[in-house]
């Protein structure tokens, strides 16, 4: 019993010795900025989710401009910790994870819990401030961008409509114009059936001109007269 205890021991130590060793080559290539290879020596050696080489291995990320691979390892050292130091440090990473990548509203719950573990971390309160601007900064966009679309949406909505009116004006004119046109033509053709207008008469010149047919009639008929005389002058003489 006793010597599988003390095996079991040493193989514990062994673990613990082996991955010992294997942060400290991790920590190693970190320093020397070698990130993507810092990276991949933590992961391989980190089979138990151990906090602090979850946190490195999201630190190696971040430095590669991987922030979703480090808001997952900054996540497991969180969940993992066994302290709220350790908790505080992931929880501040992963705020500026999330605001590296845009993820504004999900940095700002990140530094608030990072700070609620460790009230000193100015840092995070300095991050936290920046964060609650840049958000309203968004919203703020956010409503301009709605309220500028709503006011585009209402001028088509005004212009569609204008632009009806104007087609309901312009076959109105076209009507009209047409009647007024057939109107023109049914003009024209009554034109066509209507008397001249007569001049104004002048009484004298009727006056004048009737005395002169009566005296002409009157001279007529006095050699009419005559002619019939003559002639019955000449029957008596037969």
């Amino acid at each position: 019993m006793k010597k599988i205890f003390s095996v079991l021991v040493t193989i514990i130590m062994a673990v613990s010795s082996y991955s010992q060793s294997s942060l400290k080559e991790g920590n190693k290539l970190y320093k020397e900025e070698k990130y993507a290879e810092a990276e991949k020596t933590y992961k391989e050696n980190n089979k138990n989710n151990d906090a602090k080489t979850s946190y490195n291995t999201g630190n190696s990320a971040f430095k590669q401009e991987k922030y979703k691979e480090a808001v997952t390892e900054y996540e497991k050292a969180n969940n993992n910790a066994d302290s709220d130091k350790i908790k505080a440090k992931a929880l501040y990473n992963k705020g500026n994870a999330h605001f590296k990548s845009n993820e504004i509203e999900q940095a700002v719950n990140a530094y608030k819990a990072s700070i609620k573990l460790d009230n000193k971390n100015e840092s995070a309160k300095e991050n936290l401030i920046k964060a609650k601007l840049k958000l309203k900064q968004q919203q703020q966009q956010k409503q301009n961008q709605n309220n500028d679309q709503q006011n585009q949406d209402q001028q088509e909505k005004e212009e569609s409509k204008n632009q009806e009116n104007k087609g309901d004006e312009n076959k109105k004119e076209e009507k009209q114009k047409s009647s007024s046109e057939d109107k023109e033509n049914d003009k024209k053709e009554d034109g066509g059936d209507q008397q001249p207008k007569e001049q104004k008469s002048n009484p004298n010149a009727n006056n004048q001109m009737l005395n002169m047919i009566e005296k002409e009639d009157q001279k007529v008929n006095e050699k009419l007269g005559r002619r019939q005389s003559g002639e019955k002058k000449k029957e008596k003489d037969w």
